[in-house]
This record gives C-alpha cells, structure tokens and sequence, in this order.
C-alpha cells in the first residue's frame, strides 16, 4: 500500500510539549530518587529504587525510552551508592522525528493537507463512537444477527450525525469543542444549577439536533429521554436516551423555538403532580 510523509508545524509543536512534560516528569523522579541518597532517612535499598523506577518508566514510557539509568550498589548488592543517567534519543523513535507522521493509504490522489485532514477526522470519529456507544450502551457488539448488527450500526451513525450538526451549529458560534468536552458543559451546567432539566436545540442544513440533560434529583419525576422525544415529536422526529441524559433529532425547524417554549409547563406539571 502507498505510503505519504506528513510533516505539520502545529503537530511538531504539539508532540514537543507533550514530550517535554513527560521528560521533566521522569527527570524529577531520577532526581528525587538520587537526592534520597544522601539524606540519612532517604531511600537506599535496592529493591525499593527498582520499584519506584519501574512505576516512573511505566508513567513516562514516551520519555523514559530515551534514558540509560545505572545504579551503583555497595558491597553488600543490596544498598544503592549512586544513580546516574544518560540521555540519547532512541532511533526512529516519534522524539526523533517530532510532528512526522508515514501514514499508509489507497489516496494517492490527495495531497499531504487533505490526507492529514482525513486522518485526525477519522480519530476524532473514533472518539465521538466511544462516547455515544456508552450513552447508548452499545458497547460491546455481542450481535450475531445481521438485523441487529445493521441497526446497532444505523444507530451509531444516526447518533454521530447528530453530534456533528450540533458542533457545526456551535463552531458557526466560535464554539469549536469536542463532543466530550460539550458533555462535560452539560454535566457542568446541570451541577451550577443543582436541580434542573436543560433541553438544547439546534438547526443546521434544515435538520434539528437536541440534547437534554435533567439533574439527578429530578430522573424520578422528569426524565431527558421523555423530554427530548416530547420536543423532537413536535419538530418532525424522535429520540430518547437515559432518564438523566438523551439525544434526538427533526426535520421541522421552523417549529423548533415553539417546541422548546412547551418544555417549561411540562416540567412544571410533572413537578408539581408528584
């Protein structure tokens, strides 16, 4: 399969700062470890250094990879004298090229921009899967009969559609978040005002998006799946979800404003019957 090497200034920034952190992280450790050496209540045995390295090469695997760490034991073999390391970029490691990526693909068509594009595209969508497929407790796929596994497929594609008209709806507002970070908005929302139900709508190329969360004081008496089918039946669709969080959508956005007026004296009466 052709290959394309892509090389980007945001990505080389990008994978310099993530390795900068990781190395000054494993870099404190090293220094802690040999700092306690010298203290008369610091830690010198062998087996406990060990210990503590590993957990550090195990943290900061991405830096710790690029490290030579020697320890000098005493006489006995079991007491640590001295640790001292050296550092050399491992060849053909990401260090070693920063921001360079060989992606391998059928486009040959397409230039390195579009290619790059393409791929975090297909990384973000990966993302946003595994968040809808917890919400929609479609994960793992234990379907073994094409009907099932076609509608578990049509549902998750349904859902992403979903999110991307929302994000696009946002993004026109200068809101360019990922879905995780607008569910944790929703999340954060819901906590501020302690006890609410919060349904959200938006239109984009014709289509309507919702979301609603409810408090979790309230599931008992007002659930967000009945909520948002409530709103989405009025704008020309359907949708549900979780008694604390759902998603649906409609092709009626002419009627959306009025849809989500009729929330507030529907989760007033639900109140105030229970």
């Amino acid at each position: 399969m052709p290959r394309t090497r892509c090389s980007f200034g945001r990505v080389v920034w990008l994978e310099v700062s993530a390795t900068s952190r990781t190395t000054a992280g494993f870099e404190a450790v090293l220094h802690k470890l040999q700092a306690g050496l010298s203290k008369p209540r610091g830690t010198k045995d062998l087996a406990k250094i060990m210990e503590r390295l590993g957990r550090a090469k195990q943290r900061y695997s991405r830096a710790a990879q690029h490290y030579q760490v020697e320890l000098t034991k005493d006489d006995s073999g079991t007491q640590v004298r001295a640790i001292t390391w050296t550092k050399r970029i491992k060849p053909g490691s990401a260090a070693a090229h920063p921001g360079v990526y060989c992606l391998r693909t059928t486009l040959v068509d397409q230039d390195n921009a579009t290619l790059w594009r393409t791929y975090t595209m297909l990384t973000n969508l990966e993302s946003v899967f595994r968040s809808l497929k917890t919400d929609l407790g479609l994960r793992p796929v234990f379907h073994q009969i094409d009907r099932r596994v076609e509608g578990h497929l049509f549902i998750t594609v349904l859902a992403y559609h979903f999110v991307h008209t929302l994000r696009l709806q946002l993004k026109a507002r200068g809101i360019d978040d990922s879905w995780e970070t607008l569910r944790e908005t929703l999340d954060q929302l819901k906590g501020r005002l302690k006890s609410a139900a919060i349904v959200l709508g938006a239109v984009n190329d014709g289509k309507v998006s919702l979301i609603a969360g409810v408090t979790d004081d309230l599931t008992a008496r007002v659930k967000a799946g009945d909520l948002v089918n409530f709103v989405a039946q009025q704008v020309g669709g359907k949708g549900g979800g979780r008694p604390d969080f759902a998603q649906a959508g409609g092709n009626d956005p002419q009627r959306l404003d009025a849809a989500l007026a009729s929330v507030v004296p529907v989760v007033q009466q639900r109140l105030a019957a229970s």
